[in-house]
């Protein structure tokens, strides 16, 4: 009897030590904090990683499209100041606004028509268009659940699907 008590002391200081009381679990008034998800531009770095960026101006019309053609028209000085760059190819010179459309699935896969031949993006590319697209895509649902995203541009060709998680993301994305 005396070994069973000596066992309950530390189990009851280690229960009391995590708000479980001795009339058991104690509720926690109020609710919790709200988490908004935030829109980011993935940007290559120099040790060929990705790392999300809040732009520092939304795009004028809000949404998927509108967030990886903002991508595609180029780096601002505070992205550049980051030491991040681009891996996708330059515009063609007044092309002016590049078209990109955006098509969802009924199973919620996202197809991404970009103005280039996708065959020709290297990895991290391709990751910046993924990765932008289901951020934007995550923040207009509310939900970090990772999306398949597929690329295809010029002529029948396509690549993916994939997930932003497919490419190698830098620790300082939050």
């Amino acid at each position: 009897m005396r070994a069973v008590r000596l066992c309950a002391w530390p189990l009851a200081l280690l229960l009391t030590g995590c708000g479980v009381g001795a009339s058991g679990v104690q509720p926690v008034e109020g609710s919790p904090p709200a988490v908004t998800v935030a829109a980011r531009q993935y940007w290559a770095t120099d040790d060929d990683h990705l790392r999300g960026v809040v732009p520092a101006k939304e795009p004028a019309q809000p949404g998927t499209a509108d967030a990886v053609r903002s991508l595609l028209t180029g780096l601002n000085g505070a992205v550049s100041a980051a030491n991040l760059f681009t891996r996708l190819p330059p515009l063609p010179e007044g092309g002016g606004t590049p078209r990109v459309d955006v098509l969802a699935s009924p199973a919620g896969q996202l197809t991404v028509v970009l103005p280039y031949d996708v065959r020709r993006l290297d990895k991290l590319a391709v990751g910046q268009v993924v990765c932008t697209a289901w951020s934007a895509e995550a923040a207009r649902r509310d939900s970090l659940a990772q999306i398949p995203v597929r690329l295809t541009g010029d002529g029948d060709h396509a690549r993916g699907p994939y997930r932003c998680d497919d490419f190698p993301t830098d620790a300082q994305t939050p």
